[in-house]
């Protein structure tokens, strides 16, 4: 068995989870991440929910894993994950987003901090209880 590589620090604050990815990814790390997540999803998918990824400490990982968190994100969108907020200030996170992450029902943003983030995936959110 091969060694697991890059962790998730996940919290959730009601619809919200807010995921903070530390070093490089493999596609074992990738996996451990992705059970614990669907599990989390569960419970709350009944409602719509939403992801502020916050790349402080993300290493990245292969081009085999960031397909695969690509994925993820298109199952996140097809479990009604309404928008995602990526927190980072590389100059690389656009053609990662764009490269990797062509999800068409999920809006995607970034953000420079974290707060800001998190005011708009709430605003989003609450859009969605308005309009039912």
């Amino acid at each position: 068995m091969r060694e697991i590589h890059g962790h998730t620090n996940i919290q959730r604050e009601g619809q919200v989870f807010i995921c903070r990815p530390e070093g490089g990814f493999n596609i074992e790390g990738v996996k451990e991440y992705e059970i614990f997540f669907e599990q989390e999803v569960e419970r709350i998918k009944d409602k719509p929910w939403a992801i502020v990824e916050v790349l402080e400490e993300f290493g990245t990982g292969g081009p085999e894993v960031m397909k695969r968190i690509g994925a993820q994100f298109l199952w996140c969108s097809n479990n009604n994950c309404r928008c995602l907020a990526v927190v980072s200030r590389s100059s690389m996170t656009r053609y990662i987003i764009d490269t990797f992450f062509p999800i068409a029902d999920m809006d995607i943003r970034i953000f420079e901090e974290k707060d800001t983030a998190i005011d708009w995936v709430s605003t989003i959110l609450s859009k969605c209880e308005i309009t039912g």
